[in-house]
């Protein structure tokens, strides 16, 4: 049953019409694709990384080779992205995509009766069927990756299909003790090179009618803020001599001591962050730029904080100008 016709279920039902747009009524951010603050496309091999904001990738197996991008030809009716996967490599490779909640949104869902919706289409098949499963833990905050600890709680096979299709909504009760949670979409031993999967408009909603997909953050601004409560990265490139966006700027103190650069962060973010500092010029780690003498100087991040984070050099002549850009991390 299509979204159009489950929404008009629920107006015969209830007499009224249901809001296509709600604020907060979808437990799960950047689900229509939409924010890509490390990058619009990613190559990955080993290992886990979070591609699109909020949305963490493991592969593993022979291969291991795939990449992850925010795809804009030819979306669904109504989205301008969605997310592709695309497996690199002819070897046995295994896929999960998912996203993680943290223990304060599980415990708004739990012992209670969710819906999770979405838009996907695979134009060249896998060897293996696409599934999307819901799990839970009794973890605070926990990643709920293929290898953790996690229960699943409800699973869907997906068909294989070359054209937008809304998938068969998945209904379940969350586990009243459930602190942790993840919906994860996978694929296990693909071995076709060139195979490709996409989906969007991913929303998990109280109740059991998959209703209008709606942003978590209601606006764009507002979901983009969602997702710097995990992650914020202050530039969205190397800038190069000739303009700087996104950066820190502060001057040297005195001849070979301290100068001191403090970032505040758009949002608070979940917790404490992991926070690494760049050179703007080169993208070196570790890095400022002093810009009178034109050179990268090492840098070391000495207080890293829920809503900013501090950064201290050596070695500045006094008087001269620093600059550096931050990422910070407080993913689950």
């Amino acid at each position: 049953m299509s979204r159009a016709q489950l929404t008009s279920t629920v107006e015969q039902n209830t007499g009224g019409a249901v809001a296509p747009f709600v604020a907060g009524k979808n437990f799960l951010a950047n689900g229509a694709m939409e924010l890509a603050q490390r990058g619009t496309s990613q190559s990955l091999g080993t290992g886990n990384a979070y591609g699109l904001d909020r949305w963490f990738t493991t592969g593993f197996g022979s291969g291991q080779a795939f990449t992850v991008a925010q795809g804009t030809s030819n979306p669904p009716t109504g989205f301008r992205y969605y997310q592709s996967i695309t497996q690199s490599s002819a070897s046995s490779t295994n896929y999960f995509i998912a996203q993680f909640l943290e223990t304060s949104d599980v415990l708004r869902m739990a012992g209670k009766t969710v819906t999770l919706s979405y838009l996907y289409k695979i134009p060249t098949n896998f060897s293996s069927a696409w599934t999307v499963t819901a799990y839970y833990s009794t973890a605070t905050d926990g990643n709920l990756a293929p290898y953790n600890t996690r229960t699943s709680i409800a699973s869907s096979t997906l068909t294989n299909t070359t054209s937008w299709t809304a998938g068969n909504p998945l209904t379940f009760t969350v586990p009243s003790n459930a602190t942790s949670f993840s919906i994860e979409f996978g694929n296990s031993n693909s071995t076709v090179n060139g195979a490709n999967f996409q989906f969007t408009g991913v929303q998990l909603e109280l109740g059991s009618v998959a209703t209008p997909f709606s942003r978590t953050g209601a606006t764009l601004q507002g979901e983009l803020a969602l997702c710097q409560r995990y992650y914020y990265k202050s530039i969205t490139g190397i800038a190069g001599a000739a303009a700087y966006t996104g950066i820190t700027r502060g001057i040297a103190n005195y001849n070979g001591a301290r100068t001191s650069l403090s970032a505040w962060l758009p949002v608070t973010m979940r917790t404490t962050p992991s926070a690494t500092i760049y050179s703007p010029q080169t993208g070196a780690s570790g890095k400022i730029y002093d810009e009178d003498s034109s050179t990268d100087v090492s840098a070391t991040i000495y207080g890293s904080y829920p809503a900013v984070i501090s950064q201290v050099d050596t070695g500045v002549s006094a008087g001269h100008s620093v600059v550096a850009y931050f990422i910070a991390s407080a993913e689950l």
